[in-house]
């Protein structure tokens, strides 16, 4: 049985914490590309395609920054974020089992915000405080590296075996004469299943099982703290996220994550298969392989680095280098690749590029971030960072759509997207990534940053 607030924990409670990051991740692949061919059935404009995917991006700040807040002053026999995790798992089962059936694109929709909504409620909001609550800080840069490991590892599973076999469909013939005789030889019935459908349903499956894995092995231990049993107030939530200097900084930090995460975001998997041309098993090999590289040898040096090095300093290198991935990829397919179409190859190599950084940074910054966060108000502070999180990651990804858009409307005949176009707007916003967190870093140097969990964490250490 895992258990909360520890000094000390075993290696193996860190890889049970973080197995559900597995399950989330899957998720998180099915709603990128699945979800992106899903839409294309309906609808092909890539301004709609992105605001359409960005709909879970609306909810990290509609949903989950109210559902951090809350489970810092609730207190239930299940605990006070585990109650949070199991019904939104609960909502999310349901509603992945209905997008691959959705007839047309208002059902779809309809589908895609319950979908997105259970997910914000069940795993964005709670769930990370809850993670950081069992981990001590300081095992919390490899158990970064850990759910880092388990988020690549999802990602080798969803390229490898997801997917690539989307467009496929099955007939299995299944034999009902036990159930009604029939008079005709054989007694054999076709179901036809699909690879869509295969994919949304495999995620559900894979979320009943973190269902029961979180019921059954984590247990949460009582904190005491004056916010305990506070009563919502929109006045009093906003105060909480955001009426501390401290908190505004860190939000900087959080705009900088996005930046350097920032990609085509649903316009990805486009970019390969219909401007490139390459196939979907190409699509999904190419990811997979990416992916594989990424664990063997990137997520432990990763990992390593974020306990023995200065984490903001760690950070800013990555995002440094993060800025030139996306424009240096962009002169690349526009000056030297042949018909402005690179290999299977180079694409490989510009992924492993932009993968080494941001995973380095992304490690680095989830332990970082909570350095500066006091354990009783790790839900308050975790829900202002969705918050910001979800604004900003709504807005430039809305924006990447726009973008790519209208520069092909001015640059592209009638009907043609020039996907790639997208990696211009994504380098800008990384350039104001960089200067977000150089700020930060001379606050911090100036002592208008405090570690907060840190001092609490040597504090009990000594006993003090």
């Amino acid at each position: 049985m895992v258990i909360t607030q520890q000094k000390r924990i075993p290696w193996w409670w860190v890889f049970l914490v973080a197995m559900p990051c597995f399950t989330n991740s899957t998720v998180e692949n099915v709603s990128g590309a699945a979800l992106t061919y899903t839409m294309k059935k309906f609808i092909n404009d890539p301004a709609l395609i992105t605001f359409l995917g960005s709909i879970n991006i609306a909810f990290n700040f509609m949903v989950a920054p109210f559902i951090a807040w809350k489970s810092d002053r609730i207190w239930t026999r299940f605990g006070r974020r585990k109650p949070f995790v199991i019904c939104g798992w609960i909502g999310l089962i349901i509603s992945l089992l209905f997008v691959p059936l959705a007839p047309n694109i208002w059902a779809l929709s309809v589908a895609i915000v319950v979908y997105q909504f259970f997910q914000d409620f069940a795993f964005t909001g709670p769930y990370e405080p809850l993670e950081w609550e069992v981990v001590p800080l300081p095992q919390r840069g490899r158990a970064a590296a850990t759910n880092a490991f388990m988020n690549n590892c999802a990602g080798l599973y969803f390229n490898f075996f997801m997917i690539k076999h989307f467009h496929e469909v099955y007939n299995l013939r299944i034999n009902l004469d036990f159930l009604w005789p029939r008079a005709e030889a054989g007694g054999a019935s076709c179901l036809t299943i699909t690879g869509e459908q295969i994919i949304y349903w495999g995620a559900a499956a894979l979320v009943s099982v973190m269902l029961a894995h979180v019921c059954l092995n984590i247990k949460e231990t009582p904190v005491h703290s004056v916010l305990m049993g506070e009563r919502f107030s929109m006045k009093r939530y906003l105060k909480g996220v955001f009426g501390e200097r401290q908190w505004l900084l860190i939000y900087l930090l959080i705009f900088s994550q996005i930046s350097m995460n920032q990609g085509l975001a649903q316009l990805s998997p486009l970019l390969i298969t219909e401007q490139f041309h390459y196939s979907m098993n190409v699509l999904g090999n190419i990811g997979g392989l990416t992916t594989a590289l990424r664990i063997i040898i990137l997520v432990p040096i990763a990992g390593y680095l974020s306990d023995k090095m200065d984490r903001l300093r760690l950070y800013q290198i990555g995002l440094l280098v993060s800025a030139c991935h996306p424009i240096s990829y962009w002169c690349f397919v526009k000056f030297i690749a042949a018909n402005h179409v690179p290999s299977a190859q180079a694409i490989v190599g510009f992924e492993i590029f932009g993968s080494f950084v941001h995973v380095m940074g992304n490690i680095t910054l989830a332990p970082l971030l909570f350095d500066f966060v006091p354990r009783d108000k790790m839900g308050t502070a975790f829900g202002g960072m969705t918050l910001a999180r979800g604004m900003v990651k709504l807005t430039v990804n809305f924006g990447v759509g726009i973008w790519v858009s209208l520069y092909s409307r001015l640059f592209m005949p009638k009907g043609q997207y020039d996907y790639m176009s997208g990696y211009l707007y994504v380098f800008m916003i990384g350039v104001f990534g960089c200067l977000a967190s150089f700020y930060f870093a001379s606050e911090r140097k100036k002592g208008r940053v405090i570690a907060h969990g840190r001092i609490e964490i040597e504090n009990e250490s000594r006993g003090t």
